[in-house]
């Protein structure tokens, strides 16, 4: 997508920031077909569940935190759940973006597994969230 110029822009992006557009249009004709289906998502639910988040003061939160916090972690797992089902998709952690080690049971009961860009963490999945592990290659960086 770079070298073709679909995906370009000054400076360092994630491959997220980019229209997804062209990579969806190649990645079916190489291997990996894929359709769009829309899930009939309470919209209603979603908008109260975001409303309640933008009410969070978190300085009136007494420490610890981690019932409520626990709480909001499982409504989420649920809803990722439901699209799990009705999709047929595989949902994984990122173990990057998830520290909460102490909730690995909860989310196990919930998620297909983990990916890890590395050793660790792939141990990390395999030993405490159980399930599929999926390695992903860790970002390369030049050195001076």
């Amino acid at each position: 997508m770079i070298l073709t110029g679909s995906w370009r822009g000054k400076g360092v992006y994630n491959m997220e920031q980019f229209d997804p557009d062209p990579f969806m249009k190649v990645i079916g004709p190489r291997g990996l077909p894929w359709v769009l289906k829309t899930l009939d998502a309470p919209m209603d639910e979603v908008r109260a569940r975001l409303e309640r988040f933008r009410r969070l003061d978190a300085r009136r939160c007494p420490p610890p935190a981690s019932s409520s916090t626990k709480l909001a972690v499982e409504e989420n797992l649920r809803l990722l759940e439901r699209v799990k089902q009705e999709s047929g998709a595989k949902i994984l952690l990122a173990l990057k973006a998830f520290s909460m080690w102490s909730l690995a049971p909860l989310v196990a009961r919930y998620l297909t597994g983990t990916c890890a860009s590395g050793t660790h963490e792939a141990r990390l999945g395999r030993e405490e969230y159980g399930g599929e592990v999926l390695p992903t290659a860790p970002h390369s960086a030049s050195r001076t």
